[in-house]
């Protein structure tokens, strides 16, 4: 059956157009397997009882009607006897089985024993009718044999009260129950079963597919687009699939494309701070001669020092461009080294005092006792997001400010927290400061490249932790972690 079932549908799929033509087909199915496996039950059901009325091991519905004539005998033959009470162990002995009573009464209606639990007729004339009929009484059958005496006079009668019916007739009543029930549902089990496993053939038939878009969708997630869904299907789900591929393999050619830009931007960006190198490093060198004559005049000498301070930050901003560079190429390297973390904050620390002290400004630090005194890390990495962070915090605080820095050790990774009381930051610089380029809002622009932040959070990501920023009740924090 469960094969018929399987190439019956395998036939349906393979005929459809639409998964609407394959729900109706199967729907069809389920009805036709459905009544045909009925039918075959019904007659299955029929020769078994058959057999088994044959066999006697049921009895049939009308099984007490048929003894009848057994006590009508009894009753001719025993006459008037038949109303005394001596005789109802004997009738007691024929009229015996469940949903099977007996009654025997006199021409007046009067009961003279009877293992009925209530009075069949409630008047003698009610009963007088229903003498040699049967009739329809209490949801019973009451057949009412005659008594006659030996000149034929009427004396009585002996009421027989019975069910016609297959569980009335036989013993095993709960059995026959739930049979008479099952035979009931049939229909409607063959149904539910036919459409438990039509419905799962059919799910996997549309789960495969399904589960190759979120393959195909999890290796995208992956950054893998060299791959085929290999579904051709002439269905909505055989369409959705090429509709995914189609959009694959143009993510893939517009990827391409712009990964093509993104490394001629990267080659040209490293070109131009390279050749823009050399100039400043000569302007420097003859800033720096100007300023060592002594025969320049004061104002000469102060606009020399504005122009040199100026071939500085022009040259950190080439060597901001050169490093993004190189972080954008993948071509940085992690160099772990040994050091004591906390001398190596202190160091720093001191530095950054030196910068701060223009704006009469303090820095502080606080080490946690779980961060462990020796640790491996690459130091120019970790020295090149703390002096980003902390510069960044320096610049944007008011004459007098203070930035606080603290380290603790949390899952393996050591979490640094830089604290200041400036003017914080707004909505826009939370979800862009770490672009490339980006310079934030007005109340926080300075003089910088826009690439501090940036090439911060690639060395994070290179060190295996996360850059995120906030803003507190006064101020601006930047919490950095790399893993140890």
């Amino acid at each position: 059956m469960k094969n018929m079932i399987n190439s019956a549908l395998d036939n349906s799929i393979k005929k459809r157009k639409s998964l609407a033509a394959t729900f109706r087909r199967s729907f069809v199915l389920i009805v036709v397997f459905s009544l045909i496996s009925t039918i075959i039950t019904y007659l299955l059901s029929m020769l078994l009882f058959n057999f088994a009325l044959n066999s006697e091991k049921i009895n049939p519905a009308n099984y007490y009607e048929n003894k009848i004539p057994v006590i009508e005998k009894y009753v001719e033959s025993n006459g008037i006897d038949v109303l005394k009470r001596d005789s109802e162990t004997e009738l007691k002995n024929i009229v015996k089985g469940y949903d099977f009573f007996y009654q025997v009464v006199d021409i007046n209606n009067e009961e003279k024993y009877t293992n009925f639990d209530k009075k069949v007729f409630n008047d003698k004339s009610e009963f007088q009718k229903s003498i040699n009929k049967t009739i329809s009484k209490n949801n019973y059958y009451v057949n009412s044999i005659p008594i006659f005496d030996k000149e034929g006079k009427l004396e009585g009668a002996v009421l027989i009260m019975y069910k016609i019916s297959l569980i009335a007739a036989n013993s095993n009543k709960i059995l026959l129950r739930f049979i008479s029930i099952f035979i009931i549902l049939v229909p409607f089990l063959y149904i539910i079963l036919f459409t438990i496993i039509l419905s799962k053939k059919i799910a996997k038939k549309i789960s495969k597919p399904i589960n190759i878009l979120v393959d195909g969708t999890n290796k995208i997630k992956e950054k893998n687009l060299d791959f085929d869904l290999g579904y051709d299907e002439d269905d909505e789900l055989g369409d959705l699939c090429k509709a995914f591929s189609d959009m694959k393999d143009e993510l893939k050619d517009s990827l391409s494309k712009q990964w093509q830009l993104e490394q001629d931007r990267v080659e040209m960006v490293s070109s131009l701070a390279h050749d823009l190198k050399s100039p400043l490093s000569i302007m420097k060198i003859y800033s720096e001669a100007i300023l060592d004559d002594n025969n320049i005049n004061d104002d000469t000498k102060e606009y020399i020092e504005v122009i040199e301070k100026n071939i500085d930050k022009s040259i950190s901003l080439v060597q901001q461009m050169q490093y993004t560079s190189e972080i954008d190429n993948s071509k940085l390297e992690i160099k772990e080294l040994e050091i004591n973390i906390r001398e190596f904050l202190e160091e720093k620390i001191e530095e950054y005092k030196l910068k701060a002290n223009q704006k009469k400004a303090s820095v502080g630090l606080c080490v946690s006792t779980d961060v462990p005194e020796v640790i491996n890390v690459d130091v120019e990495k970790l020295e090149r997001i703390l002096d980003n962070v902390v510069s960044n915090s320096i610049q944007y605080i008011d004459f007098g400010g203070k930035v606080e820095v603290s380290a603790r050790f949390e899952n393996d990774k050591i979490i640094y927290s830089v604290i200041d009381d400036g003017v914080g930051f707004d909505k826009e610089d939370i979800d862009k400061a770490f672009d490339r380029f980006y310079r934030g809002d007005k109340a926080r622009q300075g003089v910088h490249s826009g690439l501090g932040l940036y090439i911060s959070k690639q060395l994070c990501d290179i060190l295996g932790g996360e850059i995120k920023i906030f803003n507190v009740e006064k101020g601006s924090k930047i919490e950095f972690s790399h893993k140890i």
